[in-house]
């Protein structure tokens, strides 16, 4: 899988591969740093810093092995970070190609 940023909008090329079933393609973005402050429990008045927080999760379509091109826009989206593309087999199964892509670059 390859992707690349143009235009504001993201570029995802799944190529084409044998494949064993029906795979997910995913969309997330997400931000850099997520601070919460605890008010009660044992960890109140303690910060706690959680990274790569996800905002926004899309079901983008399916994968079967066949060659898939995606324009997905990241204008206006939730998080500050970035965002990613993955490829998860039906029913919430093992990942086999994700590909991040930084906000900033």
């Amino acid at each position: 899988m390859t992707s690349a940023k143009k235009n504001c909008e993201i570029i995802a090329i799944i190529g084409a591969a044998e494949s064993e079933g029906v795979y997910d393609i995913i969309f997330v973005t997400f931000d850099k740093n997520h601070s919460t402050e605890v008010k009660r429990g044992e960890n109140r008045v303690k910060t706690l810093v959680n990274a790569r927080m996800v905002r926004e999760y899309d079901m983008l379509g399916s994968w079967s092995g066949k060659s898939v091109n995606l324009r997905m826009p990241i204008a206006a989206r939730p998080g500050n970070a970035g965002c990613a593309i993955l490829v998860q087999k039906r029913e919430y199964g093992e990942i086999v190609a994700a590909v991040s892509l930084p906000f900033d670059s």
